[in-house]
């Protein structure tokens, strides 16, 4: 029963009031003469304002592009010319004096190594060399020699000498004069006497 009374009450809400509302904004009495306003308002708008502006706009940027873009490619050519022309003359003579004063360089190198340096070492080496050997020559037929020589005449005869006569001095002079040293102190000192070491000595383990 309530379901039946609510389903009566909706029937009779949409026979009383929606569908004459719905009737009332019908597409043929009030949607569709307000979308034909809104379409004609917006073509009329289309035409008279859009449009317009973009064909401003369109030509605008026409001719922006065609100038910029012609005097872009104008300026890139000048720079383009003035590289190639800076490549010709500046860059390329300079390369081309570079590698001719290196290859002047490099002979001049080339022909002081062969015609000095290599001569020079080549004479050192030799000269050299016989210093070398005359050194060694001198040392073995003068220096060895007068060495022997002057170690058997001179150097081992003052060593003898010198030895022989410390022998002398020793015998003659100073064991003498430590003799009689002793003897007179034995005379002028008196007689100390020596106290024995009571203590016994202790044996080592």
């Amino acid at each position: 029963p309530v379901h039946d009374y609510y389903e009566a009450q909706r029937k009779t809400v949409d026979e009383k009031v929606v569908k004459p509302i719905h009737d009332t904004f019908d597409s043929e009495k009030v949607v569709k003469p307000v979308h034909n306003t809104l379409d004609a308002t917006r073509k009329a708008v289309d035409e008279k304002v859009v449009k317009p502006v973009h064909n401003t706009l369109d030509a605008t940027r026409k001719a922006v592009d065609e100038k910029v873009h012609a005097y872009y490619d104008a300026t890139c050519k000048k720079i383009d010319d003035g590289r190639k022309m800076v490549d010709e003359k500046v860059v390329q003579p300079v390369h081309a004096y570079y590698d001719t004063t290196r290859q002047k360089i490099d002979d001049g190198r080339k022909m002081v190594d062969e015609k000095v340096v290599q001569p020079v070492h080549a004479y050192y080496d030799t000269t050299r060399k016989k210093i070398d050997d005359g050194r060694k020559m001198v040392d073995e037929k003068v220096v060895g020699p007068v060495h022997g020589y002057f170690e058997k005449l001179v150097v081992q005869p003052a060593k003898n000498t010198v030895t022989a006569g410390k022998t002398m001095a020793n015998d003659h002079l100073i064991t003498p004069a430590l003799d009689l040293t002793n003897r007179l102190l034995d005379h002028v000192l008196p007689d100390v006497p020596v106290q024995e070491d009571t203590k016994e000595e202790e044996v080592p383990a």
